[in-house]
């Protein structure tokens, strides 16, 4: 295997959230996913003021 434990991994990909990329390399360790980049994006994309809380609600809604 590529990845070894003190290997740092994100992912950038909005839906799945759990991809084969994490699941290999989270190995009981938390780990970023992509919903905190569609947040932290969404400002750039629009142009308008991001309602974080709403927005991650929303995501968790969605089964991510």
């Amino acid at each position: 295997m590529l990845l070894q434990s003190h290997n740092w991994v994100a992912e950038i990909v909005y839906f799945p959230l759990d991809t084969e990329l994490l699941r290999v390399a989270q190995q009981g360790k938390p780990h970023p996913d992509g919903v905190g980049m569609a947040v932290g994006v969404f400002r750039l994309f629009t142009g308008r003021e991001t309602e974080t809380g709403r927005m991650l609600k929303h995501f968790a809604s969605l089964g991510a």
